[in-house]
């Protein structure tokens, strides 16, 4: 697999490499190793290994490199593929617990490997041109069984891990063959458009996924994803955040949102990002026959309604200064995708001592973990059904979604007590 070896920004000397891989022979325990010219020659032609240059994103997008790409080439790029065969990916970190009050200390942190990785996930999105399809997130945490996970083998997320919560090649890999296996069962051929991160750089055969790297430094400008769709999902989450730790404080609770609920409020946010949203920067990003205009951006100070502002600035001693916009965006600086060093390489092939997390004292860890082991039975999720349906019936003006969203969660339910083993009584399934 040909190895690309570059910085963000600068070409780098070509690298002897004999002393890159004494360095890591010390810290793998291989004694007696070394690493001679002939040896280094023999290494790179037994895995096809060759230096090139890259570049990775910059934060100063190449404006002129974009234009060009865009006029002339990304025309003949998409050819012969409709808008729905058309999909862009990209990964997001998230601060999964930040509240307002701390948004000044996170923003900016790129956090590769900090003491703020704990609190931080990274999401790789999917989507076509026309929002007629996109895939549930994949969700790539620090820890590859968080305790929260516990008795929870469902997740409305894919769920992947390693030390540091970022992308790597081998992460990406198994994510791109699990596409060409979905798009081969359905006898689809599609291109897919990435930046060109070392993370995305694989070399896997896929027979139904053609990918296209867009050029370097170029993304901000060239990528749907970050032309407004993931400010979108952000602005949902960190709504739906704010939200859920008021309703906490009214109710008492004081528990930390952890990964699970974490990924749960993001996927929810993610299929909340509207298809007016996601044509429109597809439209801004490139010449597809999507719309003929723009439609109006999200306003972020829109997204938390006045009320919820003014609560969560008292209660969570939020300076009046800092915007809904700042909150947003304090974690858009964020490393997503794996350039490590090499302590951190090794360490990744290392086994893992501890797979649970450690991210809160370990007295609230097992109180947590003691609430997540007992399973809830049917009757009580019957019950729960119930209440809940009755709760909603009693409020005024409700939309049909809620409706049939109660609808659908009672079918699940029965479905789940009729395949169970136990017996129930058929009135438990009737309200009062």
């Amino acid at each position: 697999m040909p190895l690309r070896y570059g910085s963000t920004k600068y070409p780098r000397v070509r690298p002897d490499g004999t002393k890159q891989s004494e360095g890591f022979a010390f810290p793998l325990d291989v004694r007696g190793f070394e690493a001679s010219s002939g040896w280094l020659t023999r290494f790179r032609d037994r895995h096809g290994i060759a230096w090139k240059t890259i570049c990775g994103e910059s934060k100063d997008a190449d404006h002129e490199a974009a234009r060009t790409w865009r006029d002339d080439k990304l025309r003949d790029i998409i050819n012969g593929y409709s808008p729905d065969d058309i999909y862009n990916a990209d990964e997001t970190g998230v601060f999964y617990h930040t509240l307002p009050n701390k948004t000044m200390a996170f923003k900016n942190d790129s956090s590769k490997g900090g003491k703020q990785s704990k609190v931080r996930i990274t999401a790789l999105l999917f989507c076509n041109a026309t929002d007629s399809h996109k895939l549930k997130p994949q969700v790539i945490g620090k820890y590859a069984k968080p305790r929260c996970f516990k008795g929870v083998p469902s997740l409305p997320c894919i769920y992947k891990s390693n030390k540091n919560a970022l992308m790597t090649r081998n992460i990406f890999s198994e994510w791109l063959l699990s596409i060409n296996e979905e798009m081969w069962k359905a006898q689809r051929k599609i291109l897919l458009i990435v930046h060109n991160c070392s993370a995305h750089l694989v070399d896997v055969h896929l027979s139904n996924v053609r990918i296209e790297y867009l050029p370097p430094n170029c993304a901000a400008v060239l990528q749907p994803l970050n032309l407004g769709i993931i400010q979108n999902l952000k602005v949902e989450y960190r709504r739906r955040l704010v939200q859920r730790i008021l309703i906490d404080i009214r109710i008492g609770k004081n528990d930390p949102i952890n990964v699970r609920q974490a990924a749960e409020m993001l996927t929810g946010s993610w299929w909340s990002v509207t298809p007016a949203t996601i044509r429109n920067c597809w439209h801004k990003s490139g010449p597809f026959p999507l719309c003929s205009e723009s439609v109006q951006d999200e306003q972020y100070e829109e997204a938390v309604e006045s009320g919820m502002r003014t609560e969560f600035c008292h209660q969570l001693d939020v300076d009046s200064s800092t915007s809904f916009e700042d909150y947003v965006l304090c974690d858009s600086e964020l490393v997503t995708c794996a350039k490590l060093s090499d302590l951190e390489i090794v360490s990744s092939i290392s086994p893992e001592e501890d797979e649970c997390d450690d991210e809160y004292p370990t007295a609230e860890i097992t109180v947590a973990a003691e609430a997540d082991s007992n399973p809830v039975t049917l009757t009580e999720a019957v019950g729960y059904i119930l209440k809940l349906r009755d709760f909603v019936f009693q409020q005024q003006a409700l939309p049909e979604e809620v409706h049939k969203s109660i609808d659908s969660l009672g079918s699940f339910v029965a479905s789940c007590a009729l395949r169970a083993p136990v017996q129930m009584k058929i009135t438990d399934f009737f309200s009062k």
